[in-house]
């Protein structure tokens, strides 16, 4: 279980306590029952999905699965994919690595220079072995192939916890 997971569950089972006022047939006072019951709340995943190409973001949202139930913010950029992180809106981050302005690979070794909890998974055209390496190195958690194969990206996410 993944340490996303796990933080995930604790925040899904609320206790509600009820107390409805209720008359007492003769007359001599107000009598309150506590009723419980527990209630689950659906949070959303705050999914950032980082590429400069809005025909590869558009690609990821859409091989998403349907029960992943995901918040979504787009970057194009790494400097945006740091500021959603940092900005608390990146539980799970898709990384493309050749970007503008700010790379994968440098967003990766941003964010292994501050304490965050994102679930970073590098999805690219680069496959070359070094390029693979490196970006585990720099702690994302999988590399996936572009052209995106929508039944790996569902078994990755149930590897690391997050279906």
């Amino acid at each position: 279980m993944h340490f996303l997971e796990q933080n995930r569950k604790a925040a899904h089972a609320v206790t509600v306590f009820i107390a409805p006022r209720m008359e007492i047939p003769n007359g001599y006072g107000i009598e309150f029952a506590i009723k419980k019951f527990s209630l689950e709340v659906s949070m959303a995943i705050l999914v950032t999905i980082t590429d400069d190409s809005m025909l590869s973001r558009k690609n990821i949202r859409k091989a998403l699965p349907p029960e992943l139930d995901a918040e979504i913010t787009e970057a194009c950029n790494g400097q945006e994919a740091l500021a959603a992180v940092y900005g608390g809106k990146a539980e799970l981050l898709f990384l493309d690595l050749q970007m503008p302005i700010m790379d994968g690979f440098e967003v990766l070794a941003e964010l292994q220079k501050r304490e965050h909890n994102t679930v970073v998974i590098v999805i690219s055209a680069d496959i070359q072995p070094k390029a693979v390496e490196r970006v585990l190195a720099l702690g994302a958690l999988r590399f996936l192939q572009k052209p995106l194969n929508q039944q790996q990206l569902h078994q990755v996410l149930l590897e690391v916890g997050l279906l």
